[in-house]
């Protein structure tokens, strides 16, 4: 087996005119000299079965002596640049670390590509160039570079490349290996001096900008003055980062102008800098955008988390440092990003919500990757709060046999529910639900609740037991509620996610089920973050809740359609939640369980029939 790194060394070499060392090769890569030469050892080690033999000339690199074009070529059909993304990546780097023009037949020879495929690339590169505010310029018979700023480059570098290899588990390379350990370690010795916590994918990100800065001043490309005033004189933050960069200096050589002391600040900035000292420093703005919040969570999804002080001090830690990102024109990843939106759904719309409430205050977009970040203190909130299920017992008339009940499920059941109360079947009706997970009662309850129900005996019997803990377990609700055949549309012809929302919501309008403006307030939410989630399969919803009740539009397509960037879609669920609130938890888990599950999204893809669809809807 040869692994798509040596593919690419391999392809290097053949294509230079000349040796190349394993310095030149890995800036090419990104990828650090002792990877090179650990990736060259184990090309020679099958170089018989490659149809290659390396020569190593000393001081000047390796030079690929014999090759068998025939298996180099395989090489390439088998894998190497074939996927658009690496391709992307490659050209990114070629074009942010070289000083003069590339020349776009260089690029055609060292990817394999013709022509048009290299365009269809660039266009990508130019997207992404884009959100930094770097440009391609092209000069007839020299090529194309990037244009823009040395600081928006790095930023460009380091989240656009280096970025993308930043999962859990997984280490960053960023060009020399040795360096980045260093500075790594100089990073832990002044935090740990300081008492600052980081996080450890924080830490990972700032050492690559300070690793990318070490490469690029030693390769001339001094950083400009900042093109932004700092507000504040920011005293500690500017000690620690004169610190850093004088440990930096003394253990690398390399000196560190003022300006990249500057570029160090904004990154320290934009991380959990905490300290006695920052912790004090709780601006009016923030505080007013937690309290907005914790009103619109508390207002739009009946989460009420005011007397949480965990969520509160974690949130205003948090906005502390991306308030700085958004001031700063900063872009982090968030390697979660795609988890949080498919397991933790609710969380995620909680954190657009979020968004908002700090969009009205900054006037700046919070993309995706802050949204998801926001998410993540709003599901750790969520499951404080239910760590156990909150039960309403009901009885029919007198409240004794109800209280005596509720003893019986507290001692049967301690570690798993919490008795919000005991009523009478006829106050049900005004009673709110909206923080109740399973009504627990001794006579039947005919209406359609958002709530699940158990029906039991006035003296807990074993039975009723097992029925309360299987519903406890899963508390999936009645989906059919959700789903009526008037609002599912079989293998539609539609081409673009804005031509199936104005579909989906025309119906809804002609039903007279949804405002006139429904299209719009759906198109609003999309274009916050993309409602895709993977699995071919997207569920749109409007900012917030317009329809009286809650309740599903199904909509197959003939064939996938392009969703976003990165997803296709031929499934879309339109969730309309109504104003009326209440729990939909477990509503919200179900359409999870079917999003994730390849097998159940196929067969309602393959269903030629409304009542089809249902079943399978209903299968999950």
């Amino acid at each position: 087996m040869v692994s798509n790194r040596q593919k690419q060394i391999l392809w290097l070499l053949q294509k230079s005119a000349g040796p190349l060392n394993a310095k030149a090769i890995g800036e090419r890569l990104g990828i650090s000299d002792r990877t090179v030469r650990e990736e060259i050892r184990q090309i020679q080690q099958k170089s018989d079965a490659l149809g290659v033999k390396l020569k190593v000339l000393r001081g000047k690199g390796y030079l690929l002596e014999k090759v068998d074009y025939r298996r180099l070529l395989q090489l390439e059909e088998n894998g190497l640049f074939a996927e658009q993304e690496e391709r992307v990546k490659y050209i990114l780097k070629r074009l942010l670390l070289e000083k003069d023009y590339v020349r776009l037949e260089d690029l055609e020879a060292d990817l394999y590509v013709s022509k048009s495929t290299l365009h269809t690339d660039l266009k990508k590169v130019r997207k992404i160039l884009k959100k930094y505010d770097l440009t391609l310029a092209n000069r007839p018979h020299y090529g194309t570079k990037v244009e823009g700023g040395e600081f928006k480059k790095r930023l460009c570098l380091a989240d656009s490349i280096f970025g993308w290899q930043n999962k859990p588990g997984q280490q960053n390379t960023p060009f020399n290996q040795d360096l980045f350990q260093k500075v790594k370690q100089i990073l832990i010795r002044i935090i740990s001096k300081y008492r600052i916590r980081f996080s450890d994918i924080e830490l990972q990100n700032l050492a690559t900008h300070i690793t990318l800065a070490c490469k690029r001043i030693e390769d001339g490309f001094t950083i400009e003055p900042l093109p932004f005033h700092f507000k504040e004189s920011y005293t500690f933050e500017r000690k620690v980062a004169k610190e850093i960069t004088g440990e930096v200096e003394k253990s690398v050589g390399i000196p560190f102008p003022p300006a990249e002391i500057d570029y160090i600040l904004v990154h320290l900035l934009g991380t959990k800098l905490i300290s006695k000292h920052v912790a004090r420093q709780v601006s009016d703005e923030i505080d007013d955008i937690v309290n907005a919040i914790l009103h619109e969570l508390k207002t739009q999804f009946r989460w009420d988390f005011s007397n949480d002080k965990e969520f509160r001090n974690g949130l205003t830690l948090h906005l502390h440092t991306s308030l700085n990102r958004m001031k700063y024109k900063m872009h982090i990843r968030n390697p979660l990003l795609n988890e949080m939106k498919t397991k933790f759904p609710i969380a995620f719309e909680g954190a657009v919500a979020a968004g908002e409430c700090i969009e009205a205050v900054i006037h700046k977009k919070v993309n995706e990757d802050e949204i998801s970040y926001l998410a993540i203190h709003i599901a750790i909130a969520l499951e404080r709060m239910r760590k156990k299920k909150r039960v309403l017992v009901v009885c029919a008339t007198g409240l004794g046999s109800a209280k005596i009940l509720s003893y019986q499920l507290e001692n049967r059941f301690a570690n798993e529910m919490e008795i919000v109360d005991t009523i009478s079947y006829y106050t049900l009706s005004d009673y709110d639900l909206s923080r109740v997970d399973l009504i627990v009662s001794t006579i039947m309850i005919p209406d359609h609740l958002e709530v699940p129900v158990v029906v039991v005996s006035h003296f807990l019997e074993e039975n009723d037991a097992i029925h309360i803990q299987r519903e406890i377990g899963r508390l999936k609700g009645n989906v059919q509620k959700y789903m009526a055949p008037s609002k599912i549309f079989i293998h539609q012809e539609l081409d673009s996610k804005e031509k199936v929302i104005q579909f989906l919501c025309k119906k809804l309008v002609e039903q007279h089920a949804v405002p006139e403006n429904y299209a719009t307030l759906v198109l609003k939410r999309e274009a916050i973050a993309s409602t895709a989630f993977g699995n071919l399969v997207a569920v749109p919803h409007p900012l917030e809740p317009v329809t009286h009740r809650t309740f599903w539009t199904i909509c197959t397509l003939a064939r996938p359609i392009q969703w976003d960037e990165d997803k296709k879609v031929q499934l879309v669920c339109l969730l309309n939640v109504g104003k009326e609130g209440g729990n939909l938890n477990a509503m919200y888990k179900y359409l999870t369980g079917i999003v994730q599950n390849k097998a159940a999204v196929q067969k309602i893809i393959k269903s030629n029939t409304v009542e089809e669809l249902i079943q399978c809807m209903e299968a999950g």
